[in-house]
């Protein structure tokens, strides 16, 4: 017998309903063509929440394209997905359970009324889920979590107790990771928890939001985001938020550590006037971040707050703030940066690896600028405040693309290597006020020694250039520096010189020849990293004034090796006045 078989019941190609039974009216009787009458309906009912989509023949019906006869005994396939939280409980035609085929469920069309029931059920989160720890005779941390179920649950609810061994605890405390790579959307914070480490929700890449218990007064959630109970401390951005553009809430005045760590979903984040703190990671791998402002109010900008941000080009920092932390901008792609007079330290590794950091603009008020904290970036010229007194070790080592520096008067102490292989650099004038220098701090400086670019301030009562090379002055003279670029095969130290400094030949591709007097007590690590250069391979060698029992009272072993240590010297030899020494 041939029917006509309208399907009514599904209102798009996904047909959902949300937690409730929620029938479709069936269709009305039908004329059979000998004039009987036969209803002939189809009803589908959804409890729960998730989609349904049929399809006769391989093709989708719907209400726009079903036009077609069906005949008694006809197959529909269904295809059947719960939302997320719920899992399928089974289908029902009429009171009959359907047996999934495969991945689908098919049925046959039936004389009369055909009622497909199809019931999902919501997955809480059990107890048992969790693991803990005992903190004290009343509290519990919960240390782990683990879905016992094929559907994770949405959302996650924290429990408000836990019960172990007996014994009944409050849930107070979210230790580190508790949640870490699970593919979580929601997350409910209970009623008891107090405590939550900056770190509990490292890895939840799913996770759309938070939702806090109405009865917790150490918590809120405001549009999904997590914040103390005040308002005023932003916790943690959800990393799947639903939004690009973030607004941070008026009267915050700190975003915590880790906040928006890993938020790949975020692209601009508005800070309120009012803010004073951003936290340690707060901001780190949040690599399409290209929009946020640093209001007037800031105050701190903790380590590693915006490590790895890629899209973020100009950052211009206010006057009010005074700490930036260690790592701040650790290997970013900013382009320039703008200090405040109210900074007075640039600590390690602000801006390491900073590749395309091209024009930072220092103000008066800076005094230290910390170890490789400028270090590989492409910075072309530095003009430094007379407030400064510090550069610390390798601040600005293989900086290739510096040319111009411009030492200040007031600083007095210079790192190890601090503009080690900054090899564009076309001139040094150190100032009178200099007290310090440390390891070769212009190692390998290819445009140094040339036409008299290296100087020293003649007021300056502890170095001097001589003939191009820096010393120490006094009574026990150092050799600090031999410059790259020197011309000549040959070098006679200085009579009264005691003390070659460690790296003071680095990177030397042309003397050959070092003569050195008696007064010589340390050569420490001098001659380190010579002829660095694989293709030029040449013999040192070192002429010294006095015998070879006199040269083996030298100390030779300095503070990064022996003298020669990590060259690429073959067939090197000491010649003394009474004889030679081989090297190797």
């Amino acid at each position: 017998m041939k029917k006509r078989f309208l399907l009514i019941a599904l209102l798009s190609s996904t047909f959902i309903l949300s937690s409730c039974s929620n029938p479709v009216n069936p269709n009305p009787p039908i004329d059979d063509p000998n004039g009987n009458q036969t209803e002939l309906s189809f009803e589908i009912k959804i409890v729960g929440e998730g989609s349904v989509k049929a399809y006769l023949n391989g093709l989708e019906i719907t209400p726009e394209n079903f036009t077609e006869n069906v005949e008694t005994g006809d197959v529909i396939t269904l295809v059947i997905q719960p939302n997320s939280g719920y899992i399928l409980s089974n289908v029902l035609l009429n009171d009959t359970v359907l047996a999934r085929n495969g991945s689908t469920y098919t049925f046959t069309v039936q004389e009369g009324k055909n009622i497909l029931t199809v019931n999902f059920t919501e997955v809480t989160t059990n107890e048992t889920d969790f693991s803990y720890e005992i903190l004290n005779d009343n509290e519990v941390a919960i240390t782990g979590f683990e879905n016992s179920l094929s559907t994770m649950p949405n959302p996650v609810i924290i429990p408000d107790e836990a019960t172990i061994n007996g014994k009944t605890y409050k849930v107070t405390t979210l230790n580190s990771s508790v949640f870490s790579n699970q593919d979580i959307v929601g997350l409910k914070i209970g009623k008891n928890v107090t405590t939550i480490n900056s770190q509990a929700f490292n890895g939840m890449r799913s996770l759309k939001e938070f939702i806090v218990d109405e009865e917790n007064l150490s918590f809120k959630s405001l549009d999904g985001i997590l914040y103390d109970y005040d308002e005023t401390s932003l916790v943690k951005m959800p990393i799947a938020y639903k939004n690009k553009s973030v607004n941070i809430q008026e009267g915050t005045t700190d975003i915590l550590d880790y906040a928006f760590n890993d938020c790949l979903n975020t692209t601009s984040v508005t800070l309120p006037e009012g803010l004073k703190s951003i936290g340690d990671y707060a901001f780190t791998d949040a690599t399409n971040l290209s929009t946020i402002n640093f209001p007037s109010t800031l105050e701190s900008i903790g380590d590693y707050a915006f490590r790895n941000i890629h899209a973020i080009k100009n950052v211009v920092l206010d006057e009010s703030l005074t700490h930036l932390g260690v790592g701040a901008f650790y290997q970013s792609s900013i382009e320039s940066v703008t200090f405040p007079s109210s900074l007075k330290e640039i600590p390690l590794y602000s801006f390491y690896f900073c590749r395309s950091l091209e024009t930072v603009t220092f103000n008066e008020g800076l005094e230290i600028i910390g170890e490789q904290s400028f270090i590989s970036t492409s910075v072309t010229s530095l003009d430094f405040p007379n407030s400064l007194n510090t550069i610390d070790k390798s601040a600005f080592e293989l900086c290739s693309y510096l040319i111009n520096v411009q030492f200040n008067e007031g600083l007095e102490t210079i790192g190890n290597f601090a503009f080690s292989r900054a090899n564009n650099i076309t001139s040094i004038s150190l100032p009178a006020s200099l007290t310090t220098i440390g390891y070769n701090p212009f190692s390998g400086i290819t445009r140094l020694g040339y036409e008299d670019n290296f100087k020293v301030d003649s007021n300056n009562p502890n170095f001097e250039v001589i003939d191009g090379v820096l010393y120490t002055k006094g009574a026990e003279r150092r050799l600090l520096c031999y410059p790259f670029g020197k011309i000549g095969t040959e070098y006679h130290i200085i009579d009264g010189t005691t003390y070659i400094d460690v790296d003071s030949f680095a990177y030397q591709n042309n003397v050959l020849e070092i003569y050195l007097p008696t007064s010589i007590t340390d050569i420490n690590s001098a001659f380190r990293v010579m002829y660095s250069e694989m293709d030029k391979k040449p013999s040192l060698t070192l002429y010294y004034a006095g015998t070879m029992e006199e040269f083996k009272k030298i100390n030779l072993h300095g503070e990064l090796g022996s003298w020669h240590e990590d060259t690429t010297l073959t067939n090197s030899e000491v010649i003394c006045s009474d004889g030679a020494l081989s090297v190797n």
